[in-house]
């Protein structure tokens, strides 16, 4: 009998290390599936964060873009401006000039229409009036009042 408890001891001990060996086996490759696991989850992560930084970066450029073009239509906007302003100042100097123009050409009319030297002695507008000439209606009636 003593034979035999040695051989069941070591049959039990051998059932052991048997079931030892295939846990162990399991758990290397528990081990190395979790790993894999892992570094496709690290793989994922890090494309993510490539497409994320790749669509932060076209953004990054569309808003540039519309920055310049925001830009150069404000350059486009002073620059009607500036050619809006230099037209109007040149439109008024031209009515300025036309005015001036008109008023030489009426200050002209009245010097050959009035002898000045009588109308500055003081005689009355009518006698002042050359032969052949006639003053205009609007321009009598301002010299009538001022001869009052």
């Amino acid at each position: 009998m003593p034979g035999l408890l040695r051989t069941l001891r070591q049959l039990l001990r051998s059932a052991r290390t048997h079931g030892d060996e295939e846990l162990e086996q399991l758990r290397q490759a528990t081990q190395a599936l979790k790993q894999d696991v892992d570094l496709l989850r690290a793989n994922q992560e890090k494309q993510r964060l490539q497409e994320e930084s790749l669509v932060l970066t076209q953004l990054r450029k569309t808003v540039q873009a519309l920055q310049a073009e925001g830009s150069a239509i404000d350059d486009q906007k002073l620059a009607v401006e500036k050619a809006f302003d230099a037209l109007s100042e040149r439109a008024q100097g031209e009515v300025l000039k036309a005015a001036q123009s008109q008023a030489e050409h009426r200050t002209d009319a009245l010097l050959q229409a009035v002898d000045m030297d009588q109308f500055v002695r003081g005689a009355p507008l009518e006698e002042c009036v050359r032969p052949g000439h006639k003053l205009p209606e609007k321009l009598a009636a301002t010299l009538k009042s001022m001869d009052k």
